[in-house]
């Protein structure tokens, strides 16, 4: 279904790491008249490797779909983006409370609507997930200093419990509707030109028998072994 309304609109999805905003994100960016633009953020505020080198999730190293939009600063990024791609709906799973915030009141000044989704994983969901990392040490201090960052800085936003997405009694769609928002559950088949998040997500964008796939594969078992305490720029004020 071709959504009506092409008014610009950008969506923020909060969420402590491994959540699966992600999935989310892709779930999102690849229905209609839509674009994932993944934790696009960290290009400007950088953690790991691969976000200094600004890789695209296509991993192909000439490829040039963010060399413009990157080549500006945080400011007006969007508006490049708009400029870009023929899409009128962005998605931004960039995590970090302060970026949504300033991002957002950027925005809306310029004219352009906002939406922000938090998507909720229990505290003991979050623990298992990092457990599963060997991050367990971590857990407590980055799901309460994110929560505590989002509650203070974003005023309006609406929740999106993570077992509503693996649930089959039509309560995700609806949640979804009532938004204005839509998805697409074959992300798979999307654009693999996203930038970051989470690499057991991002593998799908991939044939199960491509380069790409096991070397992303190969990334996120090394990940898992040796992922370290600054995972959130978020955790300080």
């Amino acid at each position: 279904m071709v959504m009506l309304d092409r008014k610009r609109k950008v969506v923020f999805i909060g969420s402590c790491s491994y959540s699966g905003s992600t999935i989310f994100d892709m779930l999102l960016g690849s229905s209609p008249d839509s674009r994932s633009l993944g934790e696009i953020g960290r290009a400007y505020f950088p953690q790991k490797k691969h976000h200094i080198l600004r890789e695209c999730g296509c991993l192909n190293p000439s490829c040039q779909t963010w060399a413009n939009i990157l080549s500006g600063p945080s400011v007006n990024l969007y508006e490049r983006i708009f400029e870009q791609f023929e899409e009128r709906v962005l998605i931004d799973s960039t995590k970090d409370p302060h970026w949504i915030k300033r991002r957002s009141d950027e925005l809306e000044m310029s004219g352009v609507e906002t939406c922000h989704v938090l998507l909720w994983k229990r505290p003991e969901q979050i623990r298992d997930s990092y457990a599963k990392r060997g991050l367990i040490r971590y857990w407590k201090r980055h799901w309460i200093n994110f929560h505590r960052l989002y509650f203070t800085l974003i005023e309006n936003f609406s929740v999106i419990p993570y077992d509503a997405i693996l649930s089959e009694n039509g309560d995700f769609e609806e949640r979804i509707r009532n938004i204005d928002l839509e998805v697409n559950e074959n992300f798979w088949e999307s654009d693999p030109c996203i930038l970051f998040g989470n690499d057991s997500a991002r593998r799908h964008l991939h044939t199960s028998d491509s380069k790409e796939f096991n070397e992303i594969q190969g990334r996120r078992e090394k990940d898992v072994k040796s992922s370290g305490a600054l995972d959130h720029r978020e955790i300080a004020p």
